[in-house]
């Protein structure tokens, strides 16, 4: 947004066709932190639209969930076996 006082004492005030939502990541207990910036514009979007939009962008991605890392190891995961796989084993 850009805000200016011309020669007549006018305030004028000029909009963008952007939002920005600034938001981070982070994994508690690792001192660590990744921000995250998400920009929507919304110059192709018609007028009357601009607020349901505008609510959806913020539900989709202005969040605030915290992640605990209580882990000192990476985690070990176990390939799923396929359902062939689980019908030999019953077989043997």
């Amino acid at each position: 947004m850009n805000l200016s006082l011309d020669s007549n004492n006018s305030l004028t005030i000029k909009g963008s066709s952007e939002v920005t939502i600034n938001n981070s990541i982070e994994i508690l207990g690792t001192n660590t932190e990744l921000p995250v910036k998400v920009i929507a514009d919304f110059s192709n979007v018609p007028t009357h639209l601009h607020g349901i939009y505008l609510q959806s962008f913020q539900y989709q991605y202005d969040k605030d969930v915290r992640v605990w890392n209580n882990t000192s190891e990476p985690i070990k995961v176990k390939p799923k076996k396929s359902f062939l796989d689980k019908i030999f084993s019953i077989i043997k």
